[in-house]
């Protein structure tokens, strides 16, 4: 029987919903790990807490078989080439933005709220939720940990 390690990260525990949350989940990466944290969460990646086994939080892909030479983006589309995420990167590289996810952006920047009456009470308008769906339409995504957005 297996048993989850102590030191596994609380976000961890439930799928994450944002590049925030993705990268919450690394705080117990190994420091000697063939892959950085931050080229599994810009390829969608979180981390399970055991050992090398991430997870995709979009396609459900599990991977946890790291080698050195290998990379993030390479081997989620090479596992599973039709994930939404895997799609996103290659369209951006290719700058057809119509096929980009947008789903994946918009759940970064869901819960940002551009009206300063509402920033503290965390109430968001129909014109912050509208802003966001146009935000992530045009390839913005909120940056790790911050309320930066790309």
């Amino acid at each position: 029987m297996t048993t989850r390690p102590q030191t596994m990260s609380k976000s961890a525990d439930k799928k994450p919903q944002t590049i925030d949350e993705c990268f919450a989940t690394f705080e117990n990466w190994p420091r000697n790990a063939p892959i950085s944290a931050q080229a599994l969460v810009d390829s969608g990646f979180y981390y399970l807490g055991q050992e090398l086994k991430v997870k995709c939080f979009m396609c459900d892909l599990e991977v946890d078989d790291w080698r050195h030479g290998m990379t993030a983006v390479g081997t989620h589309r090479k596992r599973r080439n039709d994930c939404e995420i895997v799609r996103a990167i290659d369209s951006i590289k290719t700058g057809d933005i119509q096929t980009a996810n947008e789903k994946w952006r918009l759940e970064t920047l869901i819960g940002l709220s551009f009206s300063e009456s509402n920033a503290d009470s965390g109430d968001l308008t129909e014109i912050d939720r509208r802003l966001c769906r146009e935000l992530a339409a045009c390839g913005f995504y909120r940056f790790k940990n911050t309320k930066f957005l790309r």
